[in-house]
């Protein structure tokens, strides 16, 4: 059966990217399964999220406002209508690229639908467009309408225009900056409560900030979010405007969002954050409870609807605002209802990602038999999978699953991309990720329980972090995790049950 097994955006560079401007270059990489008896074509079709006029104060007219609503085709084209032909080498993966040579596009949001369809019936045996999703962003204009999309194929990996990208242990492409180790809440599923020491409640200090800000400008990512709340730092929306204009493509954080009130709204809007990921996991009230320490959800509700409600009447594109859904057991029902929820208070994503099991006994919340060994029909997952992907379809919410039913060891993948970025605690401490940061328990394969000390290289107060970066403990940890022979890794279950 059809299937896909990878897709990845790249830039005219080759560099992985997720939000495109105007004119950019986009080459769109799938890899896919096709069996030897299937005749199939690959057709790509770009889609705009339907833009509604957002009442601006009076005297500053109309623009127009992504809003969550439908989506309108805006261009298709396949390899059987461009004669390109599909030929996979035995016993590998089938290659294609489509390459968008230069987007004449307006503002607004746009996507890549990817789809595998039979070639003699035009049957859809695959289709996937919540890993292809991208954004992009004119500079102002509010004209209607795509004139034509220029474009290209490629058949191997190794073209230089469409040329997979290498992985090096040399390059620091993103920072994962912990703006608190703070939270007011007390959720069961978090790491914080499975702490083998005592949880540190600590906002980062300008003081360390401004030991990582002279290395923001080399990177292309910076995610201010650790085991805490970053909202309960009041230096975040500074620190995240430096970011910006340190020309970081990608300035974000993870919030349970329970203290976006209008000011931190304000703050946040003007500040140059491209995306807030904003943990929910549930789409009643019941289960945010039971799963959020019995905060309030008809707050969280109202402060999103009026986050999103204030990016429109500014006109604003950014900052792109996702629903986190870590499915389990206890939420798998309501899934497809999340997704139509999050579309009612104007949320752009819902991301959908496997729980990891934190204490023996949780590995029964786990759905997927790939990794744990658990008992459970997939066939329900499969089922309220595309339950979800219909409600995306309908409302215009882009859904990413991030979750995955075989992890074996072939399609081991780190979700924290360790040989390309680095944590850097509240405190200036430096660590490969936010799993080897603290403390915490670790549940095998097996379902055994061991905990682990935290792995350190060094600190930004002491030592400045491309020096850290650098020193040869780590990177001879990194090479290890290349190779995929790092020991602190290799039972790590986010090695193998979270992708990207």
């Amino acid at each position: 059966m059809a299937s896909f097994h990878e897709i990845r955006l790249t830039d005219a560079d080759g560099q992985t990217r997720e939000t495109f401007a105007a004119g950019s270059c986009v080459s769109v990489h799938v890899w896919c399964d096709v069996s030897e008896d299937e005749s199939v074509y690959l057709e790509f079709a770009v889609h705009q999220r339907s833009l509604t006029p957002a009442t601006l104060p009076k005297g500053e007219g109309k623009l127009l406002a992504p809003r969550p609503s439908h989506l309108v085709p805006i261009y298709v084209v396949s390899t059987r209508g461009d004669g390109v032909p599909l030929a996979a080498a035995p016993g590998e993966k089938l290659y294609l690229c489509f390459r968008l040579e230069d987007l004449p596009l307006i503002s607004g949001c746009f996507f890549v639908a990817v789809r595998i369809r039979d070639a003699k019936t035009g049957e859809i045996l695959a289709e996937d467009s919540e890993r292809a999703a991208f954004f992009v962003r004119a500079a102002g204009g509010s004209e209607g309408g795509v004139v034509t999309l220029p474009h290209g194929w490629s058949t191997t990996p190794d073209d230089q225009t469409c040329r997979d990208q290498e992985i090096s242990i040399e390059n620091l492409r993103a920072l994962q900056i912990e703006a608190s180790s703070a939270c007011d809440l007390d959720c069961s599923g978090c790491y914080r409560q499975h702490y083998s020491e005592e949880t540190v409640n600590v906002n980062m200090s300008a003081e360390v900030f401004a030991r990582i800000e002279p290395h923001l400008a080399g990177v292309d990512t910076v995610d201010f979010c650790g085991w805490g709340e970053p909202t309960l730092n009041k230096n975040l929306p500074r620190f995240a405007m430096t970011a910006k204009n340190a020309k970081v493509r990608t300035v974000m954080f993870s919030t349970h969002g329970l203290l976006l009130d209008d000011r931190r709204i304000d703050e946040i809007l003007t500040s140059g954050v491209t995306d807030i990921n904003v943990s929910i996991d549930g789409a009643t009230e019941k289960t945010f409870k039971l799963l959020r320490d019995d905060a309030d959800f008809e707050k969280l509700l109202a402060n999103l609807k009026r986050l999103t409600d204030e990016r429109a009447r500014r006109g604003m594109a950014t900052p792109r605002v996702c629903g986190s859904f870590v499915l389990s057991r206890t939420n798998l029902d309501e899934l497809p209802p999340f997704v139509r929820l999050m579309a009612s208070v104007g949320v752009d994503e819902v991301i959908v990602r496997n729980v990891i099991p934190l204490e023996p006994e949780d590995v029964s919340e786990a759905l997927f038999t790939g990794y744990y060994d658990v008992d459970f029909d997939q066939s329900i997952v499969d089922q309220k999978i595309a339950e979800a992907r219909d409600s995306a379809r309908e409302t215009g919410v882009v859904l990413f699953i991030a979750a995955e039913r075989d992890a074996s060891e072939k399609q081991r993948e780190c979700f924290c991309n360790a040989t390309r970025m680095t944590f850097v605690h509240h405190n200036g401490d430096v660590s490969p990720c936010c799993f080897l940061a603290y403390p915490v328990n670790r549940i095998l394969r097996s379902g055994k329980k061991i905990s682990l000390p935290p792995k350190k290289f060094g600190n930004v107060k002491e030592t400045d972090l491309m020096d850290v970066w650098n020193s040869d403990e780590y990177r001879e940890f990194r090479k290890r995790h290349l190779d995929g022979v790092e020991p602190l890794c290799s039972g790590c279950p986010a090695y193998y049950v979270l992708r990207r």
